[in-house]
């Protein structure tokens, strides 16, 4: 190729030692290979490196075809390179506070758009998608947050991420809504979408299970009615991925939670919730629709056909 450095604001060639560096002079282009930054960075025969202060011209000049982020990924280790962010950011929003600051006390949704991440680079795309099932990143997350659940209870009140998740109404919106998604975005591989519903979406010890005292009604208000709605319109895949024992424990031990005040209007049945209104426990006529609800599910799983291990003792 004819390579040649052109001083863009005066329109003429520029070959002397006087004008230019030693890495800029045309001797030092001939056994050197440019790749331009951006690729959007031509027009005509020119290149344009503004980093390097480098403008050429050279026959032939054209973009290159520019990949999404989903196709990129395999070449930094594939899509299970971002495990290592459920890591670091689950055990930072674990251990701080995570609020957004200028006077507000109100935490990041970290969790959920770590999620939302995730469903991103695997919607629509089946190899993301294989080697995410492949590598057991899902079981990776439920371990990560299992583990980060077990100290919840040795944090002040606020700064854990189940504590902050079971007080604040917006959060686990956010979250159920983000695990939705997840669930959406892989629905085109069966094998990882069943796995994100029994080890995510609908892991009831994970999310409503083994919670402190120092714990909200957040979760309970916010995952149990979709969970409800779930079991409702697919009993079957329930019962093959979750079962009814998990949903038996659960209401064994809402009947061990710390019990809240007698008064007040049921939550579950206000159409708008505030971070205010979720801070406090289960009142009394809550922890009743939580039974009812449960039982319900267990009634659905029955019903839609049960093997003779499931109907033994709990």
């Amino acid at each position: 190729k004819n390579l040649a450095v052109v001083d863009l604001g005066g329109g003429e060639d520029l070959d002397s030692t006087e004008a230019l560096p030693a890495d800029l002079l045309l001797a030092a282009f001939g056994s050197k290979a440019f790749v331009v930054w951006d690729p959007r960075r031509t027009w005509d025969d020119f290149l344009f490196e503004l980093h390097a202060g480098a403008h050429l011209t050279m026959d032939g000049v054209q973009s290159w075809t520019c990949d999404g982020a989903q196709d990129v990924i395999s070449s930094l280790g594939g899509v299970q390179a971002l495990i290592p962010l459920f890591r670091s950011l689950i055990a930072i929003s674990a251990s701080t506070d995570m609020s957004m600051g200028a006077g507000k006390d109100v935490p990041l949704p970290v969790l959920s758009h770590l999620f939302e991440l995730l469903a991103a680079f695997i919607q629509d795309h089946s190899e993301n998608a294989r080697e995410l099932l492949r590598c057991g990143g899902v079981d990776i997350v439920e371990q990560l947050l299992v583990a980060t659940k077990k100290v919840t209870g040795s944090r002040p009140r606020n700064t854990s991420l189940f504590v902050a998740l079971s007080l604040s109404a917006s959060l686990a919106d956010q979250l159920v809504n983000s695990l939705l998604l997840l669930r959406s975005a892989c629905s085109h591989y069966v094998g990882l979408e069943t796995k994100v519903f029994s080890r995510l979406l609908f892991n009831l010890n994970l999310w409503l299970g083994g919670l402190p005292s120092t714990c909200g009604a957040a979760l309970h208000l916010r995952f149990l009615p979709v969970l409800a709605a779930l079991t409702q319109m697919n009993p079957e895949k329930v019962r093959d991925c979750v079962g009814a024992r998990e949903i038996v424990q659960i209401l064994k031990e809402t009947n061990t939670l710390q019990k809240g005040t007698a008064d007040g209007n049921n939550r579950f049945e206000m159409g708008v919730l505030s971070d205010d209104a979720s801070k406090e426990k289960l009142l009394d006529a809550e922890r009743k629709h939580v039974n009812e609800t449960l039982f319900g599910m267990i009634f659905e799983v029955l019903s839609s056909g049960t093997a003779p291990s499931e109907l033994g003792p709990f």
